[in-house]
């Protein structure tokens, strides 16, 4: 699997953030941030996000902690809600996108 694969910011929707982590040590750090694991599905942790200020935090402290976001073309990806917020001046630096070029190819850029 490609390690960008094993960890990054999946959606962001209805006031929550969900991140796929396939590394233990890093799902630590993340329920340290209050993530939460989802019952059944221990690979993906859950960040409350229901206020705009909520949701910057927690897409800040995403970004520091070395998650890519999903972007793509279709739908609002994750990347394009940091950018959204970014041009809002509510988030600011760069953060990184992984864009999947295939089911098991991912490329990523800075932005």
């Amino acid at each position: 699997m490609n390690p960008m694969q094993e960890a990054y910011v999946d959606s962001v929707h209805g006031g929550k953030v969900t991140v796929v982590c396939r590394r233990l040590a890093l799902r630590r750090r993340l329920r340290e941030l209050g993530g939460r694991t989802r019952m059944f599905r221990p690979s993906s942790i859950v960040f409350s996000a229901p206020t705009p200020e909520a949701l910057a935090a927690v897409l800040m402290a995403l970004r520091d902690a070395g998650l890519p976001f999903a972007g793509g073309s279709g739908g609002w990806p994750p990347s394009a809600v940091f950018e959204d917020l970014r041009e809002k001046g509510e988030v600011h630096g760069s953060y990184v996108e992984i864009l999947w070029t295939g089911p098991t190819d991912a490329k990523r850029r800075e932005r």
